[in-house]
């Protein structure tokens, strides 16, 4: 999970809906790695029972989907040539912020990264 804040370039958790995705999946046995650049990370190990990782490459490391639920300045330049290579074969880019412009979702697709936003 890219993005644990309630709200776009802050790292306030306040009623963050991201806690439900996160309790959902790891009902179902999915291990969830999480990454906010903005929020506290004690914050965060508090919020979520998970500490976050240190850096985004961590956080997509071998992932078979990388969720993008905050739509955070620092992932505005997300290089999607370092995402393919890092991530599990395949992976999916959930974007639950409708964030990537078309020419993102064209060169994540044309990479092997299968893509699935809000909206689209």
């Amino acid at each position: 999970m890219l993005g644990v804040s309630f709200k776009n370039d802050t790292g306030d958790l306040r009623n963050t809906p991201v806690a439900g995705v996160v309790e959902a999946l790891r009902a179902q046995g999915c291990a969830v790695r999480l990454f906010d650049p903005l929020a506290d990370a004690e914050e965060v190990r508090a919020r979520f029972g998970i500490r976050p990782t240190a850096t985004l490459e961590d956080a997509v490391d071998g992932a078979h989907c990388v969720a993008v639920l905050a739509g955070h300045r620092p992932f505005h330049d997300l290089d999607l040539a370092v995402l393919r290579a890092r991530a599990a074969h395949p992976c999916l880019v959930f974007d639950g912020r409708r964030y990537f412009p078309k020419a993102d979702i064209e060169e994540m697709r044309r990479l092997g990264l299968r893509y699935r936003g809000i909206g689209r």
